[in-house]
C-alpha cells in the first residue's frame, strides 16, 4: 500500500473517531437530558404530597399578623390540609354546621364562672373560627 493510501485511511480512521465522539457526545447529552427530566418528574409528584409550608404560605410580616390570621386569610387549601387535614370549603362546612353556634353559646368552664350564665364570646381570646383550627390542629399534628 502507497504512502498516500496509508494516509487515507488514517484520515478515515480519525473521521471515524470524530463521529465516534460525537455520537458518544450526542449519547451523553440525552443521558443528561433524561436525568433532568426525571428529576423534574419527581419533584412535582413529590409537590402534590409535601407535608410542609413554603415562603408563599408564610407570613411576610409576622409582627403585624399572627401566622393564624395569615393562614385564614389566604384560603390556600394545600395550607388547610396541612395543617389540619381539611381543605377550605370542609373546613368552613364544619365551622358552620354547628360549630360556630355551640362555640358561641356555651360558655367556657371555669371555676369562676357559672355555667348557666351568658356566654362573653367578646372576652375570649379565640372566635369560633380560630377554636376551630386550633383542634384541627392539635388532632392532625405529629407534635
Amino acid at each position: 500500500m502507497s504512502d498516500s493510501a496509508q494516509d487515507l485511511l488514517d484520515v478515515s480512521f480519525l473521521q471515524d473517531e470524530d463521529d465516534e465522539d460525537e455520537a458518544l457526545l450526542v449519547v451523553a447529552a440525552a443521558l443528561f437530558i433524561g436525568v433532568e427530566e426525571a428529576r423534574e418528574a419527581q419533584a412535582r409528584r413529590r409537590h402534590g404530597h409535601r407535608l410542609y409550608l413554603t415562603r408563599p404560605e408564610l407570613m411576610p410580616l409576622p409582627r403585624i399578623d399572627s401566622p393564624w390570621q395569615r393562614l385564614i386569610h389566604s384560603r390556600n387549601d394545600h395550607a388547610f390540609i396541612t395543617t389540619m387535614g381539611f381543605d377550605v370549603n370542609t373546613f368552613f362546612l364544619i365551622h358552620n354546621s354547628g360549630f360556630a353556634r355551640r362555640w358561641n353559646d356555651t360558655p367556657i368552664p371555669r371555676s369562676d364562672v357559672v355555667l348557666t350564665g351568658q356566654p362573653r364570646v367578646g372576652g375570649r381570646s379565640l372566635d369560633s373560627v380560630g377554636a376551630l383550627s386550633l383542634i384541627f390542629h392539635y388532632l392532625c399534628s405529629t407534635m
